[in-house]
């Protein structure tokens, strides 16, 4: 059976639906949490802050993801950062799973074997702690 997906990153969503590595139904039935802004992710460049290339060279992807991204905010599958929060956090990608049904992250410890903790939230470390679903960034 094929793992639900958790989209971390939206550039990285972009370039892996232009590859076709991301089916409709994965976005129809993932959860999304974006290391950027609702803004930077829906309107590029209306806050005058740099438009990644890879929408700019395709607009059709990107209208495609805005589609379904807005169907699952309308369903409570996405969660959002603010400007003024800076990054995303393991506490809002935990809020988003528990409300879809899923498993939190697992700890540090669990996802390590460590008792030190890592507290800054950054990619490959959700995936690490994510064993459950397919993250995707």
């Amino acid at each position: 059976m094929q793992k639900r997906k958790l989209f971390i990153s939206f550039t990285g969503l972009m370039y892996a639906l232009k590859a076709g590595r991301i089916t409709d139904d994965d976005l129809a039935n993932g959860l999304f949490a974006f290391g950027c802004t609702r803004g930077h992710a829906i309107t590029p460049g209306a806050s005058n802050e740099h438009v990644e290339d890879v929408v700019v060279k395709n607009p059709e992807v990107h209208q495609r993801l805005v589609k379904a991204i807005g169907e699952a905010e309308f369903l409570c599958r996405v969660v959002w950062r603010t400007q003024e929060e800076g990054n995303m956090s393991f506490q809002r990608i935990n809020e988003l799973l528990v409300g879809n049904g899923e498993q939190p992250l697992n700890s540090h410890k669990e996802a390590y074997g460590r008792d030190d903790h890592f507290p800054h939230y950054n990619y490959p470390s959700v995936k690490d702690r994510c064993p459950h679903m397919e993250v995707v960034f």
